[in-house]
């Protein structure tokens, strides 16, 4: 019996999807649940209020997210991909490598980004938004405060794997890797895979405020995969932006740099010079476009 999946109509398999993520997501929990409150020793229920009373439970919060973004997100886009089409390194985009150039190239662009997010978090306050959702965000950001409230060097490099390494693999597993991927290889339109796939990205991180930012940071790394066909740039990119948001938290709470530093108004000219260098870098990431790889080929030279 073949249980390849490739033939199916795009639709379909983004429901296979979904449901795979869903079933692996609560097993993700289940078992994260089990081991921190068992092994750890930590309130499981504090930390579903988002309540981190202390450095146990502080560990067993990491624990938890670590845990549901590798299975949930991870694990998902490489079983389902084995399923899809056997090779799954193939299949995601694991086999190329970006030069040094382009990878230089993406990291500037990722820092240009950081002076002109805060306008579109502005923007973003103009937009109409549910009570619910609203409250829900309110707590999000209670637990995040909680979570990154950190001033050891222990803490912070935990914080850096859970945060910015985990979640700069996992996800870019799932939503370039699989769900752009799929979309691409259906016959989809890269523009339309690109802002699909980048729009699916910001609703799943459920941070109302942040929506504009998050979906702009999913389109940039969406386009990043269709020029390069390579996963590990994208994983990069997601990586130094997760990575540049813990440091200046831990430097922020070790009073190496004021809040008004890390999360002041960022000036107009800054914001608009960071905007115009942004663009720029990615006009000039198009040169790097490379032709897309046989099925049966497998490519592990640099761009």
């Amino acid at each position: 019996m073949d249980l390849r999946l490739k033939d199916l109509h795009i639709i379909p398999r983004m429901g296979m999807i979904i449901s795979m993520f869903i079933i692996f997501q609560s097993v993700a929990l289940s078992l994260g649940t089990l081991f921190t409150y068992q092994v750890l020793g930590a309130d499981t229920a504090r930390i579903q209020e988002g309540i981190l009373a202390n450095r146990t439970d502080w560990l067993g919060f990491m624990f938890l997210q670590g845990t549901a973004s590798l299975i949930g997100f991870g694990l998902t886009a490489v079983v389902f991909s084995y399923l899809e089409a056997g090779n799954f390194k193939l299949h995601l985009g694991l086999v190329r490598f970006p030069s040094l150039q382009l990878l230089g190239m993406v990291l500037l662009a990722v820092l240009a980004a950081q002076f002109f997010v805060e306008s579109l978090v502005k923007l973003n306050e103009l937009l109409p938004a549910p009570e619910a959702v609203l409250q829900m965000e309110k707590r999000i950001d209670a637990m995040l405060e909680a979570a990154t409230s950190f001033t050891t060097l222990p803490q912070f490099l935990i914080a850096a794997v859970v945060m910015a390494v985990v979640p700069a693999i996992a996800e870019e597993l799932f939503f370039r890797g699989l769900l752009m991927g799929d979309m691409l290889r259906s016959g989809m339109k890269p523009v339309s895979s690109i802002l699909i796939s980048g729009v699916i990205f910001s609703l799943v991180h459920f941070e109302f405020h942040n929506f504009l930012a998050i979906g702009v940071l999913g389109i940039f790394l969406g386009y990043l995969y269709y020029i390069s066909g390579s996963l590990w740039l994208c994983v990069a990119a997601h990586f130094i932006n997760n990575f540049f948001a813990v440091l200046a938290r831990y430097l922020v709470n070790l009073g190496v740099i004021g809040p008004e530093l890390a999360e002041g108004e960022t000036p107009v000219w800054l914001s608009v010079a960071g905007g115009l260098v942004f663009l720029a870098l990615v006009y000039l990431i198009r040169s790097f476009k490379k032709p897309e790889l046989p099925a049966t080929e497998v490519d592990d030279t640099e761009l």
